[in-house]
Formats: structure tokens, C-alpha cells, sequence
């Protein structure tokens, strides 16, 4: 059975490789408003993820 952690964890590091893409999918079209805007989701994907991490990490270290 999957933690909760687990779950934001590997929703995060999938949801931030695509928004990579995406942004760099802008990037090259030459919409910088656009990739701009993806590169600060992706931010917030990667502290998400951090936090998805940390926490996880904690529930392996209190069994």
C-alpha cells in the first residue's frame, strides 16, 4: 500500500517533468510570457516535491 508521500511524491516529480517540457516547448516557440509563467510552476511543483520527500524521509525514520 502507497503512503500518502509517496503519492506526492511521484505526482510531483511527474507533474514537474512536464511542465519542464511544456516550458521549454514555449521557450523554443518563442512565447517568453508563457515560459515564464511555467517556470515559476515548475518552482512551486519542486517545493511540493521537497516537501513530498521530507516527509516521506520522516515516515521511514519513525518506524
Amino acid at each position: 500500500m502507497r503512503t500518502r508521500a509517496e503519492i506526492v511524491f511521484r505526482w510531483t516529480a511527474a507533474t514537474t517533468a512536464l511542465l519542464t517540457l511544456a516550458a521549454l516547448a514555449a521557450a523554443a516557440a518563442g512565447v517568453g510570457a508563457a515560459a515564464w509563467a511555467m517556470v515559476g510552476l515548475i518552482y512551486v511543483t519542486g517545493v511540493s516535491y521537497g516537501l513530498g520527500e521530507m516527509v516521506r524521509l520522516f515516515q521511514r525514520h519513525k518506524r
